[in-house]
């Protein structure tokens, strides 16, 4: 019984985050974050291709 308090507190705080995400992509511009995901997926076939190396 006393993990359930939380779990319940823990999914509040994820959901929060969630809400401060989408609040944060929202005012973002297009531009910036069509920007930012080239830059991540950049990133990761960079750790991708040094992994397989």
């Amino acid at each position: 019984m006393t993990s359930r308090p939380f779990l319940r507190k823990n999914h509040k705080f994820k959901r929060g985050l969630k809400d401060k995400w989408c609040i944060s992509n929202v005012s973002l511009d297009n531009a910036l974050l069509a920007g930012k995901f080239i830059e991540i997926i950049m990133l990761i076939k960079l750790v991708v291709i040094f992994l397989l190396a």
